[in-house]
């Protein structure tokens, strides 16, 4: 009798689960399915379809979807949804498709594959094992809900190919495709379907938001995608530069027969232009057993020792990069398109024909990104500084897929110092904040039990950068000034409190940080050595630690003061003060009239003193000074591209603005030495990579300091406008406003500054020039200022 209620209960526990699980109008349950006998972790390449049979189109036919690690979902071939946009296990991301624009009367085709790249796999992936998991939510669709009725198969055409880079690496394999045993038209009506197998069933589905008795039924806990689908869209390649093959003029710009005779070997150096990320397609016929390669490289190399020079020459040059393969099975028509994309400026085929001649039909690339629009405009007479933000613009694009990423070639991670950039970089241009939102909710689900947050996240490779930790609150209150949703911002506050708290263990008495545990980062500075950590003193402090916690305990007590605790508040306040106190005591040198990087006073840098100033540590007689010999002392050590942004806007703090144009020298280099996005670092002979959005701060600075443009309140709810035109005699522009754009015209003449300014309705602020401050009001503000 007791084994018989257990059973009952055990009924009933499943049958609320699966209540709560689907919570929709159909009955019919949804499992994470999988092929059945395949491995659950390693690499493979895995097919899951079902018919759909309908007499007339539907109003609607909305899915959730999902796959682990990664899935495309096609309907009658078209691609649908893919993702799963990138999170952890604890937050699993799922899509909501409407597959009514894809579906038609009669039979339709409804089809997955599913990618996991076992072991290799980026480290910004998590996974728990192979699966794919789809959900109608309208009754209509009920029949797709995945379970055994599914068929399914695995592509044994592909296998990882792991190139070996001299240059770390944090991104997944590229493939081998054996088109002998690759399965061609796996999503259309013509496919072989005679080897495919009913689905396994895996688990019910768990959901984030949802409670579940006794625990979940499943590791994966589904919660809506925030972000958009990325951006797809076709892009021919620009160029051969280098061929063994006479090629006709067509190639590369539209479908082109090329046939490759016999026992050929040939090589294509192809040169896009400029770099980007793309999946690539190659569309090949016959050539049975030919193979052929595609390396891909943001630029040509100098010698083996990784020296580049010039981006844009490419005769006596070496090629080397991460690189595909592929087998022809003989047949006439053929399609290899990477599983993902790949980062480029220069790809080259290589071709080797055996005992049949190889047809070429068409190579080009589908550039895909985070569907970012630009809605800010700049315009001056210097075509130059144009250049500059066209180069940002696009080098920041490169740089945001489903999050924030330092390097789209090398690693694809969203580092927290690096994304602070990115963020603001979005904030000024678009009006999309929906990534920006996601940086921040992935630094907050990153916060490990003791407080710090991981210097990196989505990804497997637990990382610590403290300071990072510490720019991370500084992100969130960049958010609370320019962003629109103050509640997401108050949400994050506890989490501001307990990252402050542990940085608490490593205060010394006087409130500076004692070698903080984890990676040290703070600049690539050749002085400072590889690991690009600050000098420390001998008791282990380094002023740049110092000052960021400094500048994390300001932001926070303004976070709190304006949407938290006032008590709170007033304990950062204190905190802040105490610490600025102790830096000035410890570091601040007399005799030069800077703080020294040590307590020991044997290292100076730009950093320190750009971060005094930031933080308001320096007396007001003492700004201009210390500014200046920012950009006179060659014997500090200096500023990467990366923190420039903080030199930068040190130098604007310092009322030196109208000096904008002098900094930019490092992006006028990158420009004469043929890069089409910023370096890495401003070594531009030894960078590791070509493409890294923490240079793109220009982005920013143009319409902070130029333009003038800053927000005074939260919700950029009133401005403070104080332009820094320097020679630029007609200036103008605008930015995204939560409450529509703010618009800036000025034209000098002499002494006068005729400005024209237009800020939101409900939007009121203070325009400030030299030295002098007026009113702004919403609406139109015309004015002479002299």
């Amino acid at each position: 009798m007791a084994k018989k209620y257990r059973f009952i209960l055990l009924l009933l526990i499943l049958t609320l689960v699966q209540a709560r699980a689907t919570a929709s109008a159909t009955a019919k349950p949804a499992y994470w399915i999988a092929v059945p006998q395949t491995s659950a972790h390693d690499y493979g390449v895995y097919y899951f379809r079902k018919n759909l049979n309908l007499t007339q189109l539907p109003a609607a036919m909305r899915v959730e979807v999902s796959g682990d690690n990664r899935y495309e979902l096609y309907v009658n071939g078209q691609l649908a949804s893919a993702g799963p946009a990138k999170g952890d296990l604890h937050h699993w991301h799922y899509e909501t498709v409407d597959l009514k624009p894809y579906l038609k009367p009669g039979n339709n085709v409804v089809a997955a594959m599913i990618i996991n790249e076992g072991e290799k796999r980026a480290l910004s992936l998590y996974t728990h094992r192979t699966a794919f998991y789809l959900h109608a939510l309208d009754a209509i669709g009920a029949e797709l809900n995945t379970d055994p009725s599914w068929l399914c198969i695995q592509d044994h055409g592909y296998q990882p190919l792991n190139t070996k880079v001299a240059a770390f690496m944090a991104v997944g394999p590229c493939d081998i495709l054996n088109m002998h045993q690759h399965i061609a038209h796996w999503c259309d009506t013509t496919c072989d379907l005679s080897k495919w197998r009913p689905a396994q069933v895996l688990a019910l589905p768990a959901y984030a938001d949802r409670s579940y008795i006794y625990g979940y039924p499943s590791v994966w806990q589904l919660m809506p995608s925030t972000i958009p689908q990325m951006e797809r869209r076709m892009e021919r390649m620009a160029k051969v530069r280098q061929s063994t093959l006479k090629l006709p003029k067509t190639f590369l710009n539209a479908p082109t027969s090329i046939t490759i005779l016999a026992h050929t070997k040939a090589t294509i150096l192809i040169d896009n232009k400029q770099e980007t990320n793309a999946y690539v397609h190659l569309a090949f016929g016959y050539g049975r057993d030919a193979e052929m390669s595609l390396t891909y490289s943001e630029c040509l190399w100098d010698d083996t020792k990784g020296t580049k020079s010039n981006r844009n020459v490419v005769n006596g040059k070496l090629m080397r990069g991460v690189k595909d393969s592929i087998i022809s099975n003989g047949k006439e028509r053929q399609i290899y398109r990477t599983l993902s994309w790949r980062t480029y400026r220069y790809v080259q085929l290589t071709i080797n024909t055996h005992d049949a001649p190889l047809t070429l039909y068409d190579l080009y690339g589908i550039f895909t990104g985070y569907p970012l629009q630009l809605a800010s405009t700049f315009e001056c007479q210097d075509k130059e500084l144009e250049r500059i933000l066209q180069i940002g613009w696009h080098t920041a694009r490169l740089c945001a897929w489903e999050t924030y990423m330092d390097c789209p070639y090398y690693e694809q991670l969203q580092y927290l110092g690096d994304s602070r950039i990115q963020a603001l970089i979005t904030l000024f241009n678009s009006r999309d904040d929906r990534l920006v939102k996601s940086f921040l909710d992935m630094a907050d689900w990153s916060r490990r039990p003791e407080g710090f947050t991981m210097s990196q996240y989505p990804s497997t490779m637990e990382q610590n950068i403290p300071t990072y930790s510490l720019i991370y609150i500084l992100s969130l209150h960049d958010y609370m000034r320019y962003g629109s949703d103050l509640d997401f911002v108050r949400g994050k506050l506890s989490g501001v409190r307990q990252i402050l708290d542990y940085f608490k263990t490593w205060q010394l008495p006087d409130g500076r940080l004692k070698e903080t545990p984890g990676w040290n980062f703070i600049d690539w500075v050749a002085a400072w050595g590889d690991p690009g950590e600050g000098p420390k003193g001998s008791e282990g402090a380094t002023a740049t630690a110092d000052l960021f916690l400094l500048l994390a305990y300001q932001a926070a007590a303004d976070l709190e003061s304006q949407l938290g605790m006032p008590a709170m508040a007033k304990l950062y306040e204190a905190a802040a003060q105490r610490l600025a106190i102790s830096i000035r005591s410890s570091y601040w040198n007399t005799t030069r009239g800077l703080f020294a990087d040590d307590s020991n006073h044997r290292h100076f840098s730009q950093h320190t003193n750009a971060l005094a100033i930031l933080a308001k540590t320096t007396k007001t007689d003492e700004i201009t000074a210390i500014a200046h010999q920012l950009l006179e002392d060659k014997s500090l050590a200096p500023c990467s591209v990366y923190f420039s942004f903080y030199l930068n806007s040190a130098l604007h703090a310092a009322n030196l603005g109208d000096n904008y144009l002098q900094w930019l020298d490092i992006y006028r280099e990158n420009i004469k030495q043929g890069l089409t996005t910023w370096a890495e670092t401003s070594d531009l002979a030894h960078t590791r990579s070509d493409c890294h959005a923490w240079g793109a701060a220009p982005n920013i600075e143009v319409y902070r300091i130029m333009l003038g443009i800053e927000s005074t309140s939260p919700g950029f709810a009133s401005v403070r406008i104080a332009p820094h035109p320097g020679n630029c005699k007609q200036l103008s522009g605008s930015i995204p406003h939560p409450q529509g754009n703010i618009r800036v015209n000025y034209r000098l003449s002499g002494q006068t500054l005729k400005a024209v300014i237009e800020l939101p309705e409900h939007v009121s602020g203070e325009f400030v020039w030299r030295g002098k401050i007026y009113p702004l009001h919403g609406g139109r503000n015309e004015n002479n200022y002299e």
